[in-house]
């Protein structure tokens, strides 16, 4: 807890797969000093880790002129 400023932070015992659980319900209770209480449900979307991480990529696109005699001509090739 944060000695009663009003916050508090949820941390699980292991990691979280969201293909497994893409939400988990997590009972709370808070109470005062003065001895009021109150419980609700805390429901926490679990978000995507990339663990297939992108890697630099390359294209090369030729755009291509077609002649009605049927010679091709390549006009640019970009990479």
């Amino acid at each position: 807890m944060d000695n009663g400023r009003g916050g508090a932070e949820v941390w699980t015992t292991g990691g979280v797969d969201r293909e497994e659980h893409p939400s988990l319900s997590v009972g709370v209770r808070v109470s005062d000093a003065g001895g009021l209480s109150a419980t609700n449900i805390l429901t926490i979307i679990v978000d995507d880790l990339n663990d297939n991480p992108m890697k630099p990529g390359a294209k090369t696109v030729y755009l291509w002129k077609t002649q009605p005699w049927g010679n091709n001509i390549i006009l640019k090739g970009f990479r």
